[in-house]
């Protein structure tokens, strides 16, 4: 199987995390286990394989809080384009509210 994604940036996102939670931990003298650990992680569908198991891997490599809970979702499609930036065919929200309010 070859891989698409390039998983290096998953290791940097956990050091960066790591780093994050070593300073926290170390300089205050109060639990911030909750602030570590992720109630619900809202996730693509396309990055689903990463989320769920090459980051919950680290994490549990690390011995840091795993995510309580995975919300994936599905695409809003323009065009059969899924929506991106990239591609400049996503939704203002602040054009929405400003129509249709809260």
């Amino acid at each position: 199987m070859i891989l698409k994604h390039t998983i290096y940036v998953w290791v940097e996102a956990l050091c960066k995390l790591f780093d994050w939670y070593w300073v926290w931990t170390t300089e205050c003298a109060r639990n911030v286990q909750s602030l570590v650990a992720a109630d619900v992680q809202v996730l693509g569908k396309d990055i689903i394989r990463f989320h769920g198991v090459y980051w919950i891997a680290l994490l549990m490599a690390a011995e840091l809080p795993l995510p309580k809970q995975l919300l994936v979702h599905g695409w809003i499609k323009v065009n059969e384009q899924k929506m991106s930036k990239s591609l400049g065919n996503v939704v203002d929200p602040i054009a929405l509210q400003t129509t249709y309010g809260c």
